[in-house]
């Protein structure tokens, strides 16, 4: 089989990072000078405050993350005859390979095509990450969206077509080839 390697768009991933830090500096400013965002509808500088300081955690947090990814020097995306490799974000489990593997579908959220993989067993995978964060986003998943993996091209330099066309075809040939 192929070797098909995606790497990560950087660039993509820097607008991420360059939008969180833009977030960031307005919920700084709401939170320290809430006076200057009151108006008709907010007029309390503590509920302001608080959406300020709200944003600020979120958003640095979502920096941090996508941060790392930023520095990251792995592909994003590697599929071989073991599996797929998933490295295209934060959350990411590494490996998941084709015999875990139950199904693999095609999502829409929030106006995103993504690409859903189901696996028979999560449990294993759930025990081998590291990440509270990565098991936390695992079992959302499987409760929001009935699939555990969840693989979005925005932060892949490929189209999603392309990606999904790739991928089902590597999962029919490790059938073909039992």
């Amino acid at each position: 089989m192929k070797v098909i390697e995606i790497p990560l768009n950087k660039s993509k991933v820097g607008l991420i990072v360059f939008s969180s830090a833009a977030f960031v500096f307005a919920g700084s400013r709401l939170a320290f000078s809430p006076q200057s965002f009151q108006n008709r509808f907010i007029s309390n500088p503590l509920i302001l405050q608080i959406f300020g300081v709200i944003a600020m955690l979120i958003f640095l947090f979502l920096g941090i993350m996508t941060m790392r990814k930023l520095l990251d020097k792995k592909m994003g995306l590697v599929i071989n005859e073991l599996g797929i490799t998933d490295h295209s974000t934060a959350t990411s489990i590494g490996l998941i390979r084709w015999e875990d593997i139950e199904d693999i579908s095609e999502l829409n959220v929030w106006n995103s095509k993504l690409i859903g993989i189901r696996l028979k067993n999560p449990e294993p995978y759930k025990v081998q990450v590291s990440s509270r964060l990565t098991r936390k986003t695992l079992e959302m998943n499987r409760k929001s969206y009935n699939t555990d993996v969840l693989i979005n091209t925005q932060t892949l330099k490929t189209e999603y077509r392309s990606l999904k066309s790739q991928i089902d075809q590597a999962w029919k040939n490790y059938f073909e080839n039992l």
